[in-house]
């Protein structure tokens, strides 16, 4: 696939005698990429490349220049496994990723009110989710994600590369256990309990803030009555 980005941006100021200025940036051609190779009916491998590109319209200044932001872009690799296992009682799903971003804007370091903008952040990691029907009326299902998620260019603020990336866990996973009534007077009824784990977190990059990690359980209870389908959800289950 290709995608084609054109923009055209007409500003007007109301303090400098009405004038009006036009910003219209290089039109962008970006390629994304997929293959799918299945050598059995019971896995499936993947693999994606894709680009991106997003111009800066804020007009958010840099100090001593009258240039427009460049846009920032990105670059997305991903291989993966898909699988799916006795008439899909089983599944288990598996991914390796890298995000790499550029021409990321962050606050002057020298000069308050204005931005600087030449920096690069990279994301790697892993995340593996799974669907398991041990019996017919007990389905669990969960998953496990794991990445590093960094500063790798900052020419303007040294201290800042290599930190990781503002709200972004290292480390989080979540597991389920749902059942279902399927037979008798109380068919139709569910239950179902889950818990889900963040890593810690660092605040903005430009600090030493850390959000600390948590876990929280969460409840629900389902009943389905003809084409109806009534829920109760109750999340963060003991206020934590």
């Amino acid at each position: 696939g290709l995608r084609y980005d054109t923009l055209k941006q007409v500003a007007t100021s109301y303090t400098v005698s009405n004038v009006a200025t036009t910003f219209e940036p290089p039109n962008v051609l970006t390629p994304r990429l997929g293959l799918v190779f299945r050598p059995w009916r019971t896995v499936t491998f993947y693999g994606t490349y894709g680009e991106a590109f997003r111009p800066d319209t804020s007009g958010r200044p840099i100090f001593g220049s009258t240039e427009k932001l460049a846009p920032e872009t990105g670059i997305l690799k991903e291989v993966g496994a898909k699988t799916d296992f006795f008439d899909s009682r089983v599944s288990v799903n598996v991914a390796l990723y890298a995000i790499y971003k550029e021409n990321i804007v962050s606050s002057d370091p020298v000069h308050t009110g204005f931005i600087v903008q030449d920096g690069q952040q990279r994301s790697k990691g892993y995340e593996v989710s799974f669907n398991l029907d041990p019996t017919r009326n007990l389905t669990l299902f969960g998953g496990y994600n794991h990445v590093n998620a960094k500063v790798t260019i900052d020419p303007q603020r040294t201290s800042t590369l290599g930190v990781l990336l503002p709200n972004t866990p290292r480390n989080s996973y979540q597991l389920w256990a749902k059942y279902s009534v399927r037979d008798g007077r109380l068919k139709g009824l569910g239950f179902g309990l889950g818990v889900q784990y963040v890593d810690e977190r660092k605040g903005r990059t430009n600090t030493t803030n850390i959000i600390p990690e948590y876990t929280v359980y969460n409840a629900q209870a389902n009943y389905a009555w003809r084409a109806y389908r009534f829920n109760v959800y109750v999340a963060n289950l003991f206020d934590k």
